[in-house]
């Protein structure tokens, strides 16, 4: 709870927000996207998968990318 009240407005925003990707691996403008917007859902469609490690790989760097810009989630990795 105290991180969530230590969060400005516009992370808190961010966090209930959802966002896909066009393929299956993360590109630089939706890294950004994930980044900048302080996203904190993404969804993953049958156009996002092509094999377990892979997925994996695709999380991980929709991970990295909100983790790196807002540190929200660092327990998840």
């Amino acid at each position: 709870r105290e991180q969530v009240a230590a969060m400005p407005t516009e992370v808190k925003v961010g966090q209930v927000l959802m966002a896909g990707v066009v393929g299956s691996d993360l590109g630089p403008e939706e890294a950004a996207l994930f980044a900048d917007g302080n996203l904190g859902n993404a969804i993953l469609m049958g156009r996002n998968v092509d094999d377990p490690a892979q997925v994996l790989a695709l999380t991980r760097q929709i991970q990295e990318a909100a983790i790196g810009a807002n540190g929200v989630g660092k327990t998840s990795l």
